[in-house]
């Protein structure tokens, strides 16, 4: 009784930061049972939404597949989520009695003017052997461990959340270097296309200035425009093998390789379906925000682990074994020896070490709330900036599209009126000219259309769709 007095009176003496604002409060085992049923340990249901099979594309399928399957980021995040695991595993397992099995045979010799110096017979040199079965429990009054399993369950389901992120995010890259190169390669054909219509412009020009019915002045204009679309076509042509190169790095280490695509069709592609109302619980299940949500449970777990430092540990050790220096006599029941009972292990002095590790923590729990919060508000942000975006470069698609049939138009009328000899040649490739001008102008308007919905996906984490 005196024993347990000291021992309580010790406790209240500690400095206990916030001690007025935290409580403990006992859990039942129907309580922690039916916690753990509604909150799994390893949740592997949660998986990024393949956004990319709306799309007909199989060519592109499979090169986000392939990504996702070798690139190293994905394994990366592939083996944090393993990682983190073992590490729940690990702090589950302080949970458990520890048992240990020991055997060993020890060489010892005895001082001549110690205690055992007094006994007749004595033997000072002697090897002793000894088995042992050695355990320890630690009894979790204060939820000390197992607030520490569940950190590291916390990180665990954060680690699975970001694996989620970073699958969704390297989709997203294949895809955007995927469309862009295809866009680069239709723009290279409209380039050379217009290339070869100046050639035969300027060609014309020529032969009617050798007829006296044409000069200079009219050729000039068609060379000096003309080297400006064959600049325009090396800068095109370079930008393509950067987004070859891009896409390589992504899905196939193997530079040499070439790229396998399909024609576009824009009409497989645009519009994608992109959400008429996006509300805060579509944003909530973004696999970066369900990462901060997760790491804020792991800090407060953390915290509360580090909460308990200041109260006694309480456990049960024991040691049960055979010992002899005889090695024949090892197995008989004279040599069985034990001990075993309770311990307690009060903090008394750690130099404030306790107190400034659970300010720490409370400090750690206090930023990931506020990461949390700002990774709401920027979320928010880049889905009204990316929906912003794309409405209006659909509205500048659908209007380049109407300019396009009207120049493919204006072509047919021209040739129309050349057989009637209302038009000449040069009138013909002129308009040719202006319809592959347009089909350029829609090439990068699809492009900068396409990336923006990529924007529009990677805010609202891929999940989502038309009706939404």
């Amino acid at each position: 009784m005196p024993l347990l007095i000291l021992i309580l009176f010790l406790t209240s003496c500690l400095k206990h930061p916030r001690n007025s604002e935290e409580t403990w409060t006992p859990v039942s085992a129907e309580a922690q049972i039916q916690t753990e049923l509604e909150s799994p340990i390893f949740n592997e249901e949660f998986v990024c939404d393949p956004w990319w099979e709306r799309i007909q594309d199989c060519v592109l399928k499979g090169y986000i597949e392939k990504a996702l399957a070798i690139n190293p980021k994905s394994l990366m995040a592939d083996a944090k989520v393993r990682l983190t695991k073992a590490e729940a595993l690990f702090y589950g397992a302080k949970m458990l009695p520890e048992v240990r099995f020991n055997i060993d045979a020890t060489n010892q010799r005895l001082s001549k003017n110690g205690i055992f110096g007094i006994f007749p017979g004595v033997p000072f040199n002697f090897k002793q052997y000894e088995t042992n079965f050695e355990f320890n429990y630690e009894f979790d009054f204060w939820e000390k461990n197992q607030n520490r399993m569940r950190a590291a369950i916390g990180e665990h389901e954060a680690a699975w959340a970001e694996r989620a992120q970073a699958r969704l995010v390297l989709s997203i890259s294949v895809a955007d270097a995927y469309w862009q190169y295809l866009m680069l390669e239709q723009r290279d054909q409209a380039y050379t296309q217009i290339v070869k219509k100046y050639d035969q412009m300027i060609e014309l020009q020529r032969r009617l200035k050798a007829a006296n019915i044409s000069s200079n002045l009219q050729i000039l204009p068609l060379e000096i425009q003309k080297e400006a679309y064959v600049a325009g076509l090396h800068k095109v042509r370079q930008n393509k093998e950067a987004a070859r190169f891009k896409l390589q790095a992504l899905v196939n280490p193997n530079f040499d390789e070439p790229i396998v695509t399909k024609e576009l069709q824009v009409e497989e592609y645009v519009p994608l379906p992109v959400p008429r109302n996006i509300g805060l619980d579509l944003l909530h299940r973004r696999p970066d925000l369900t990462a901060l949500k997760w790491k804020v449970e792991a800090r407060d777990r953390e915290r509360l682990s580090a909460q308990a430092e200041f109260f006694p540990n309480v456990d049960f050790a024991g040691l049960v074994g055979l010992q002899t220096i005889n090695p024949q006599k090892l197995l008989r029941g004279d040599s069985l020896y034990g001990q075993w009972g309770p311990a307690i292990h009060l903090p008394i002095f750690t130099g404030g070490a306790i107190s400034a590790n659970y300010l720490a923590k409370d400090e750690q729990t206090f930023l990931a709330i506020l990461e949390y919060e700002q990774g709401v508000v920027d979320a928010i942000e880049e889905t009204l900036t990316s929906l912003r975006v794309t409405q209006e470069l659909n509205e500048r698609y659908q209007a380049n599209v109407r300019r396009l049939q009207e120049a493919k138009k204006m072509v047919e009328l021209i040739k129309a009126r050349l057989k009637s000899n209302l038009n000449s040649s040069l009138d013909v490739l002129q308009s040719e000219v202006e319809a592959l001008r347009a089909t350029d102008e829609k090439l990068k308007i699809e492009a900068l259309y396409f990336r923006s919905l990529l924007d529009v996906i990677r805010s609202v984490g891929g999940n989502y769709h038309e009706e939404s």
